[in-house]
């Protein structure tokens, strides 16, 4: 944890984070303390243990914010400890990130692959990227 506080990138992204929510207080007032807002997603339901999450660290001076409308299908892949998309305004446009973990890793087979490509799926499809864009160009 150290190492990635101590970076100097204005945004870090993480993936496989595996905090526990006690781990994830420690970390979050640890990051605080270094000028640095953390954001760590939930971890894979499925495993029965900490594994998997992704998570973004960026200096305190960036907002990030969620999409303002993600859809149901982006909300469950959310939801997997596999997929997040914040928002960062700079300036008269708006940053989409989005950090995915996918299921492949070493897994023989189409199903690891499948599961990867539907988050890829909601990720491009997911509302409200960009809205905050289109609304700061309309005016």
């Amino acid at each position: 944890w150290e190492q990635l506080i101590a970076r100097t990138a204005h945004i870090t992204l993480t993936q496989e984070h595996c905090l526990t929510e006690a781990l994830a207080e420690t970390f979050t007032l640890r990051a605080k303390q270094a000028g640095k807002t953390p954001i760590a997603g939930p971890l894979d339901p499925e495993h029965g243990k900490a594994s998997a999450g992704v998570g973004i660290l960026c200096s305190d001076e960036l907002k990030p914010y969620p999409i303002p409308k993600p859809t149901d299908a982006y909300r469950d892949a959310f939801e997997t400890g596999r997929c997040m998309i914040l928002n960062f305004d700079l300036e008269k446009d708006t940053l989409p990130i989005g950090i995915i973990y996918g299921w492949t890793g070493g897994t023989k087979g189409r199903l690891a692959a499948d599961r990867t490509n539907d988050l890829l799926d909601h990720y491009a499809r997911a509302d409200g990227i960009a809205s905050r864009r289109a609304q700061n160009h309309s005016r």
